[in-house]
């Protein structure tokens, strides 16, 4: 109750209010909330064969991409090297090419089996770590220079896939240290094409690299004719013209078509598990050891000796103008 006795008290003065504030920069967490998703950045980017962003590089070790399952970037990055350790293993014990290129993809198929990942992107993820291990930085430079063809415009979303997934990973590394990623080296074969078969045995300690670029590129671009073109321009113009390495050619893009249709099919995984056989198969002198075994094995045997045994006109052609080139080369 108020007291008329006693004076009032003044009110205290209204608090002024405070001073305006220069607008202060948001810290770490909000400016990545306002950035565009390094995904993103990195999806952009790797569309058209550019250099990956600075804020897509910085944190591509942080992303976990929705479709790695529960893979890691570093459980990826790991398998790598161990593929890497695999095949200076095998060749420090003399293991012959075909032989050595069906353990290594079986210990690239083994390292995924029971994960929890899409199978398709099982099989996605073996081709890529095969790829880097065997043919170290031509395989992301090819497919970066198949994206700039002028007639490529709408190219398979796997190019983009890769490069995405392999951007994440690190690929390419900073100092082009392909070795430091998990490159095992191009010359992995001693017995220098012993048990490949007769038609794509260049005598050459780098079969595997060459056969598998080819296994890969068509398996990513589905996009065979490109990729012939390729080849025939390669042995005309490069070092090492062989019709040995045309006909290898065509016997990696032919199964790295049939790898990719598999990957599309109804039993992804089931086929990926043949993988090891398949390579064989394919490559392996009289068809591999398993024709007596793997249905699978002899199915692909038979496919390729068709493929061998039947060359149209234009690719006996290009043997003949290939071989005939290097008959020349020869003389200087």
């Amino acid at each position: 109750m108020i007291d008329p006795s006693r004076p009032l008290r003044p009110l205290p003065s209204s608090p002024r209010p405070p001073a305006p504030v220069a607008a202060q920069p948001a810290d770490g967490a909000a400016k990545l909330s306002q950035s565009p998703s390094p995904e993103l950045l990195l999806s952009a980017a790797t569309a058209k064969g550019q250099a990956l962003p600075t804020l897509a590089l910085n944190l591509a070790a942080e992303v976990q991409p929705s479709d790695w399952g529960d893979v890691t970037v570093a459980e990826r990055q790991a398998n790598l090297k161990q593929l890497q350790s695999l095949a200076h293993d095998l060749k420090a014990r003399n293991t012959p090419g075909v032989e050595l290129w069906s353990k290594l993809t079986q210990a690239a198929v083994a390292a995924y089996e029971g994960r929890q990942l899409a199978p398709g992107r099982k099989s996605d993820f073996v081709m890529q770590d095969l790829s880097i291990a065997l043919v170290g930085g031509d395989a992301l430079k090819h497919l970066q220079s198949y994206l700039k063809l002028p007639w490529v415009r709408r190219p398979d979303p796997m190019v983009n896939t890769f490069m995405r997934d392999w951007a994440l990973m690190g690929v390419p590394p900073a100092d082009q240290n392909w070795e430091r990623v998990g490159w095992a080296g191009d010359k992995l074969d001693r017995h220098r094409c012993a048990d490949f078969r007769p038609e794509i045995n260049d005598g050459s300690e780098n079969q595997i690299y060459h056969t598998l670029f080819y296994q890969f590129m068509a398996y990513t671009t589905q996009a065979p004719f490109t990729i012939h073109g390729g080849s025939l321009v390669h042995e005309i113009r490069d070092n090492g013209t062989s019709s040995e390495d045309h006909n290898a050619a065509f016997v990696g893009m032919s199964t790295g078509m049939a790898m990719r249709r598999m990957r599309d099919g109804a039993q992804p995984e089931t086929s990926l598990r043949e993988w090891p056989v398949i390579t064989r198969a394919a490559y392996g002198k009289g068809g591999g050891p398993d024709l007596a075994t793997s249905e699978r094995a002899r199915i692909t045997d038979q496919g390729i000796r068709h493929l061998l045994g039947n060359k149209p006109l234009a690719w006996k052609a290009q043997n003949l103008l290939i071989d005939t080139v290097k008959e020349v080369k020869s003389w200087f």
